[in-house]
This record gives structure tokens, C-alpha cells and sequence, in this order.
């Protein structure tokens, strides 16, 4: 489940452990619909959208102040802190308590007030960043057929992630294209002996 933009390896992997547990979704467009969904099969107890209309099913950022200061996991799908409005974040994380993980869809800046606000308190983080790079890998294995190793998953994001001062040059998807380039690339070279680079993918 989930091979949008979020994703359940990219949750697991930065330690979200949502099972019976309270998880409010910023938000009410189409991201949100795949975080309700990768949040449902994970196990959560309790799933809410919240937006400032409080339409569609979704409460007031008021009510989840007052009524769900215990949610354990925040997930923001909302524009809020997408460059260019690098100072605006969605929600003030003082007011919940209960707080174990915050996960942002936006990859632009690669670390947002929510998620900086967040590592600060010692709270997991997942950023955008790692679940588009997830969804370009669920890409290639779906038409390759092969997993890819979480090595090389960590590898490409190290990558994007060090040449880049919080702001990235590229969109949605100008990265897309280049996880998805850099992995054929690993693909063709893991399988060709005659490349220099051989031996050095044979441990994934």
C-alpha cells in the first residue's frame, strides 16, 4: 500500500510504529487519501484529516488542538512550508504531548519548520524527500521486477541529500527522474562483471 508519494517502508524505516495508535493528517487533497490509507493498514487506532474548512469529513485545526493533544503521529500533506515560504509551518507542535513521529510530504526544502521543529524535540522525523525517493523505487521494481536493496535506497538519498543546502533545485519530478537513473544505472552496472564498478555492488 502506498506507492505514492508516502509510503509504508519509508514510515517503518525512520521507526513509525502506528499500530492502535492516534494519527491526525494534515490536509484534505489527493496525498492525504494515500496517508489515510498507508496509516489504516499500518495499524493506527484512530485516523483524522484536519483543515482549516473542517469539510469532507476532516475537523478544525481548533478541535485538534483541543480534542486530540494525545495524537501520537502528525502527517502533513498540506503546501505549508514549501519553498518559497520556507517560514510557514502547519501546525504548532507545543500542543501535543503525546507526539512519536511527524512525517512531511514536502521535499522542497528538504527539511521543513515541521520536520527542524520536530528533530529538535527529539521526535522521529520522515521527510519528503525519502518517500519520493521510495516512490521512484516502487517505480523501478515494479517494471524491473527486482527489490532494491534499503542500501542503496540510503545511498541515493545521502546523495541528493549532501549536494543540496536545504533548497533543491530540481521538482517532484526532476528528482524522480534522477533516482530512477541512478538506479537502472546500479541495475546494469550489479549485473555486468566487466564494469569497473562491479565488485563494488555485489554486497546489495
Amino acid at each position: 500500500v502506498g506507492n505514492g508519494i508516502l509510503n509504508e517502508d519509508c514510515l517503518e524505516e525512520n521507526g513509525f510504529d502506528l499500530k492502535g495508535k492516534k494519527v491526525l493528517i494534515l490536509g484534505t487533497g489527493g496525498t492525504s487519501k494515500t496517508a489515510y490509507a498507508v496509516c489504516s493498514n499500518l495499524g493506527a487506532e484512530f485516523l483524522s484529516k484536519v483543515s482549516r474548512s473542517a469539510k469532507d469529513g476532516a475537523i478544525s485545526y481548533e478541535d485538534a488542538y483541543k480534542l486530540h493533544s494525545d495524537a501520537a503521529y502528525i502527517i502533513n500533506t498540506t503546501p505549508s512550508g514549501m519553498y518559497p515560504n520556507l517560514d510557514s509551518k502547519p501546525i504548532d507542535l507545543n500542543a501535543f504531548t503525546n507526539l512519536e513521529g511527524v512525517a512531511d510530504v514536502i521535499y522542497n526544502p528538504l527539511r521543513t519548520r515541521l520536520i527542524i521543529d520536530a528533530k529538535k524535540r527529539g521526535i522521529k522525523a520522515c521527510s519528503g524527500l525519502k518517500m519520493l525517493i521510495y516512490q521512484a523505487v516502487a517505480a523501478c521494481e515494479f517494471f524491473t521486477g527486482k527489490k532494491v536493496a534499503k542500501e542503496k535506497v540510503e545511498e541515493i538519498y545521502k546523495k541528493i541529500y549532501d549536494s543540496n543546502n536545504n533548497i533543491t533545485g530540481y521538482d517532484r519530478f526532476g528528482i524522480t527522474a534522477l533516482v530512477i537513473r541512478d538506479l537502472m544505472s546500479y541495475e546494469s552496472t550489479r549485473k555486468n562483471p566487466n564494469n569497473p564498478d562491479y565488485q563494488h555492488y555485489q554486497h546489495y
